[in-house]
């Protein structure tokens, strides 16, 4: 029989001599479920915000978007770019033609992005399907509509049931430096149709127009800024990806939804890993309590311990007791944390008993819960191997304190 894990067993389970060890380990236990259940707690949390986020950017970002490497626009009869939109993979596709403007309604102004899309927009977005007041409508008969992010009409203070329209304004590309300010920016009107909601970033950044007004409000002709693509079903989107490139060359850019919103997902990424790191240096505060509780139990069983060297137990088998006794205390703690935690974010899931406050315009009501494979493991890892590694060093300084004091008896 293993005799360290024989004697670690003992010493963890028997009834000790001082209730202050069993108050102290009660406590060690309790620092280790609490921080791991935060760690699942949390981490699932911020999973299920990506998964929501995806999910919402998924309706308004294509699956692959093309743009030019030089410039804001780029003429959409270039051979190349016709070769490429009649690859087999594509199922749809879509000309955009975006500018910053200024907007202007019942005296309120507001700076976002005007951005032109043809018909087959709604065939590459799901934008049409995220109104929440209106209609997706951008054209009937001559008249041109706006549909505008729930971003945009705060800032602006639409209101639909109105007949005011929106007045837009770009920069003249054609105005001569040093002309009339006044001439220096063109102008027109857009009849509003709905509004959407996605993502704040979004509902507060992009107005939706026919591409044709932003054509002819920009002074462009045959001419786009990105193409948006949505591909069929069970395509391989790297590999279309690589197509795509391929057949445009270096003038320009393929980026898939990912790297459309790069910048966001790096934002989530830093944010969940710091908060992971808050909670390993928690947990790392939690171990120092089992360092004490191990410290009393190699006093109380110093006897014991030096009648074990007289008999011939090597400094090591001590050492590796009193670690396994660490250990399995830690295991314990992390094992029940992880329940509780998992046991929470079904509970959350399944009835939203958590929920975000504010004045209802988020787009989910309670906490969004996602819990991965890969964060149960990563924790239980880190939460057994940081409290092992903490608790080896004083173990080792006591054992040898304990030989040295055996030492000069004898």
């Amino acid at each position: 029989m293993n005799f360290p894990l024989f004697a670690a067993k003992r010493y963890l389970f028997a009834k000790k001599k001082h209730n202050a060890v069993n108050v102290i380990t009660g406590i060690s236990v309790l620092g280790v479920v609490v921080a791991t259940a935060a760690l699942i707690i949390s981490l699932s949390v911020f999973n299920g915000f990506q998964d929501l986020f995806r999910k919402q950017s998924s309706t308004f970002d294509p699956d692959i978007k093309i743009l030019p490497v030089n410039g804001k626009v780029f003429d959409k009869g270039i051979e190349s770019v016709q070769t490429a939109l009649l690859m087999q993979e594509i199922e749809a596709f879509s000309y955009i033609l975006e500018e910053d403007a200024m907007f202007k309604y019942r005296g309120k102004e507001y700076i976002a992005t005007l951005k032109g899309v043809d018909n087959n927009f709604s065939d590459v977005s799901g934008l049409d399907t995220m109104m929440y007041e209106g209609d997706f409508m951008l054209k009937r008969k001559s008249l041109d509509f706006a549909v505008i992010g729930g971003g945009v009409a705060y800032h602006l203070g639409v209101q639909l049931n109105l007949i005011d329209a929106l007045k837009v304004y770009v920069p003249d590309r054609l105005a001569k430096p040093g002309s009339n300010p006044r001439k220096a920016f063109r102008n027109d009107y857009l009849i509003l149709a709905g509004t959407y909601r996605v993502t704040s970033d979004i509902d507060s950044k992009y107005v939706i127009a026919p591409i044709d007004f932003v054509s002819d409000i920009l002074g462009y002709n045959n001419k786009v800024s990105a193409i948006e693509i949505k591909l069929k079903a069970d395509v391989d989107e790297a590999e279309v990806s690589d197509k795509l490139e391929s057949v445009l060359g270096e003038s320009f850019r393929v980026l898939n939804r990912y790297q459309q919103q790069e910048s966001v997902y790096a934002a989530m990424r830093a944010e969940k890993l710091m908060i992971f790191v808050i909670l390993i240096f928690i947990l790392v505060i939690a171990t120092f309590n089992i360092i004490g509780s191990t410290v009393m139990l190699i006093i109380e069983k110093k006897d014991n311990i030096l009648t074990l060297f007289k008999l011939g137990m090597a400094k090591n088998a001590a050492i590796k007791l009193f670690a396994i006794e660490s250990s399995v205390v830690i295991f314990l703690g992390s094992l029940l944390g992880l329940l509780l935690g998992l046991i929470f974010c079904f509970v959350q899931q399944e009835f939203g008993i958590i929920s975000l406050s504010g004045d209802g315009g988020f787009l989910v009501d309670n906490y969004p819960v996602k819990v991965l494979l890969s964060d149960i493991v990563m924790i239980t890892l880190c939460v057994n191997i940081v409290g092992a590694i903490i608790c080896l060093l004083p173990i080792r300084v006591i054992i040898r304190r304990v030989m040295s004091e055996n030492t000069v008896v004898n």
